[in-house]
């Protein structure tokens, strides 16, 4: 990790006492809380950024199907077993 630095931004109330809650009950600081949602939410935009550029490149090189092929492709799959259904 590099150099910490300050960050301030409005939280509202509703938020702040549930993070703040999290924090004690999982015994770790607001910071490190921040920090952690705010690495995930990265990691979760440069994921998404590498799916578009793959769906481009797909596009690019037509490696694509219609939309018909699409759903006939998903009805061939056989249905799923749903179990312990309540009534």
């Amino acid at each position: 990790m590099g150099k910490l630095r300050k960050v301030c931004f409005r939280l509202d109330a509703a938020k702040l006492e549930a993070l703040d809650a999290i924090a004690c009950s999982s015994n770790r600081s607001r910071s490190y809380l921040l920090n952690e949602a705010v690495a995930h939410y990265l990691d979760l935009q440069a994921y998404q950024e590498n799916l578009i550029e793959q769906g481009l490149r797909a596009l690019k090189e037509q490696r694509t199907i219609s939309s018909d092929e699409l759903r006939s492709r998903i009805a061939s799959y056989p249905s799923p077993r749903r179990t312990n259904q309540k009534k």
